[in-house]
């Protein structure tokens, strides 16, 4: 009787055994996935949900005109950053202008040929300009703090500056300088 037993548990176990594995891989195969597809699609709602929201109160007058300023306000800030297109050329002007009010010697300024749109926006063009002059430390030191606060704001790119073979103590340096340039908007 106890071998009918033991051989009746072990089928039984078997069984179980096999049952638990094939519900492991339903599990795996059926269930997970479809548990990550659900949470998936709920942050997707969630999303959804927070932009109808915003869209729905975006409808009412009263966060209309909220929101008018504030993109009045963040286009003012953008102007800050960029040169209008029509202006672009005065840039150069201006650069040169600053380098004679710092005595730079053998100044040179150079656009680049490749102007590059800005991934964020089409409206944006990152023009490039080259920059070289000989002068010592402390004059390329006053020059570059005064690009910094020329308007608009300018982004040094590259620097490199060369120390001279005597001892004038006269370096020469090169930048390469980026400006955004704004296209004119629609309707203005």
């Amino acid at each position: 009787m106890k071998s009918l037993h033991r051989k009746y548990a072990a089928a039984v176990a078997m069984i179980w055994a096999a049952c638990l594995v094939l519900g492991l891989f339903a599990y795996m195969l059926v269930i997970s996935p479809q548990q990550k597809a659900r949470r998936r699609i709920e942050q997707q709602l969630a999303k959804d949900k927070a932009a109808f929201e915003l869209a729905v109160d975006a409808a009412k007058p009263e966060n209309r005109e909220k929101m008018n300023r504030q993109l009045e306000q963040l286009t003012a800030r953008l102007d800050d950053f960029t040169v209008p297109a029509s202006e672009a050329a005065s840039l150069t002007f201006d650069i040169s202008r600053l380098a004679r009010d710092h005595q730079l010697q053998e100044f040179s300024i150079r656009g680049k040929e490749a102007h590059e749109k800005t991934a964020e926006s089409a409206s944006l063009v990152a023009n490039r300009i080259v920059v070289s002059f000989n002068g010592s430390f402390t004059q390329f030191a006053r020059f570059l703090n005064a690009l910094e606060r020329n308007g608009p704001v300018l982004f040094v790119d590259t620097l490199s500056i060369v120390k001279p073979s005597d001892r004038s103590g006269v370096q020469r340096a090169e930048m390469d300088i980026s400006a955004l340039t704004r296209k004119p908007r629609a309707g203005s």
